[in-house]
């Protein structure tokens, strides 16, 4: 009698659950020891407090605690045309100077498909929050780092008239058209993976703690921390490593070898961060979203990856050629890895990085 008692709790709760989901515009609902967690569609969240029979509530909560998280959206945490509109329009800034189509509008982008995301969340310390704010603190201190470039480095400042120059020769703004909307289209599939995390209905992301961590090692939850978390890494190595550089370049002349620092280890700490960092990004893509979206944050991975990997390459020619006879450069290389490389067409003189 007992028994029917609990499965008769049970299922009541999860009609009446079921129900809201479905005529009182709830998204879906999660249940914790004794509480019931009801979220809206609009991200709000309603609690329900010790709802269960005291004399059935440790069996009863066991019991519908193991059930998965029951959701009924569909739809993204934000509309991709949004996220689509917010990749657009700092692209249009390289309408005005080319250079700022991959530099400010690089992390204006990023940074506004995070920060819209992150404002539909219900829980700012949550795995899916935690998630979207590695990209929005990346942007940030991308344009913060590029506004200091131009503003003390004359060196900067020339090679970016330099590119506007080159641009010109080959037509009008009105002919920036495609590399405007390709730049956008790469942001937008880089925003991609935290609208995804944001968006997942199998796991409870948007309201689980990021450092709640789960006993199973290699659980699915687990997994997604791993990859926020090397995420996160990557895009501070990568900070850590413009900072130093700059620093030093700053104090001891712009001739400097960096060796110092992170730069013992790693000779281009930047953009092996950045690999990492967007690698981790798109691979949580493959992991938790759909098929149309995996594909989309693979291919703003492989577009950017390919541009930093090139960007690696031509500095270690760059530095080789700057440097190669130079005793404190050949001890230098030998105790320190050059990061993910490919070969590279480009030129040395060709690239903005300080060797």
């Amino acid at each position: 009698m007992r028994t029917i008692s609990l499965h008769s709790t049970t299922t009541t709760i999860l009609l009446l659950l079921t129900s809201s989901c479905l005529v009182n515009n709830v998204k879906g609902f999660s249940i914790n020891n004794n509480n019931i967690r009801l979220v809206a569609r609009n991200h709000n969240i309603k609690e329900f407090n010790n709802v269960l029979p005291a004399e059935n509530r440790r069996s009863t909560t066991t019991a519908l605690s193991s059930l998965p998280v029951v959701t009924t959206a569909s739809s993204t945490i934000i509309p991709l045309s949004t996220a689509a509109i917010a990749s657009l329009v700092p692209s249009l800034l390289g309408y005005y100077k080319t250079e700022y189509g991959v530099s400010y509008a690089y992390g204006t982008a990023v940074a506004s498909i995070a920060w819209l995301v992150l404002q539909r969340l219900p829980s700012y310390g949550s795995i899916a929050a935690i998630h979207a704010a590695s990209l929005l603190v990346y942007g940030i201190r991308l344009n913060l780092f590029l506004l200091y470039r131009e503003l003390f480095l004359p060196k900067f400042r020339k090679f970016r008239e330099k590119i506007e120059d080159k641009s010109k020769s080959k037509g009008g703004r009105p002919s920036r058209t495609p590399f405007i909307l390709g730049v956008a289209m790469l942001y937008f599939c880089l925003g991609i993976p935290i609208i995804t995390t944001a968006s997942s209905s199998s796991l409870s992301l948007t309201t689980i703690p990021f450092w709640s961590i789960d006993t199973v090692l290699f659980s699915k939850l687990n997994i997604v921390r791993f990859l926020i978390g090397t995420t996160w890494f990557g895009f501070v190595l990568a900070m850590i490593g413009d900072t130093t550089k700059s620093y030093m370049k700053a104090k001891e002349g712009e001739d400097h070898l960096v060796t110092g620092g992170i730069f013992c280890f790693l000779r281009h700490p930047n953009y092996t961060g950045e690999i990492l960092g967007w690698t981790s990004n798109a691979v949580l893509s493959l992991l938790l979203g759909k098929p149309q979206f995996a594909v989309a944050s693979i291919f703003g991975a492989m577009g950017i990856n390919f541009v930093l990997l090139q960007a690696t390459a031509s500095l270690e020619r760059k530095q080789k050629e700057k440097y190669g006879d130079d005793e404190k450069y050949q001890t230098w290389i030998q105790r320190s890895w050059g990061g993910f490389t490919i070969h590279s067409k480009q030129k040395p003189e060709e690239g903005v990085e300080s060797a």
